[in-house]
């Protein structure tokens, strides 16, 4: 017996989906836990940069509004900074220097060469 074409295409359409879910592996509980555990560190990692980048930004921010501008090299190496610990004490300092060049002395004294 020989269907219409019409029907004939909608016949393999579905008969191809059909096997196609049938295909369709289901994730162990292994393996949704380690997704679960790789979104959560993806996360984390972004929020870690974001914490960072907030912090960087605050000096920098302050450093504007007490001298007016900051000189790009400053900013570049202020951008540097990996350490939050760091950049919290920076803020701190910022607030109550006396010029760009003192920071730029406390900065380097906070620099991982020194």
């Amino acid at each position: 017996m020989t269907l219409p074409e019409s029907l004939q295409q909608s016949f393999d359409t579905k008969l191809q989906q059909d096997q196609e879910s049938r295909k369709m592996p289901i994730l162990s509980n292994i393996e949704r836990r380690a997704m679960e555990a790789g979104r959560q560190e993806g996360m984390q990692t972004g929020l870690q940069q974001g914490m960072l980048q907030t912090a960087r930004s605050n000096v920098l921010e302050v450093l504007t509004v007490r001298f007016n501008s900051v000189p790009l090299d400053l900013t570049n190496r202020v951008n540097q900074i990996a350490d939050i610990a760091i950049l919290k004490d920076l803020l701190k300092r910022a607030i109550s220097i006396g010029s760009i060049a003192e920071f730029e002395q406390i900065l380097d004294a906070n620099s991982p060469a020194n």
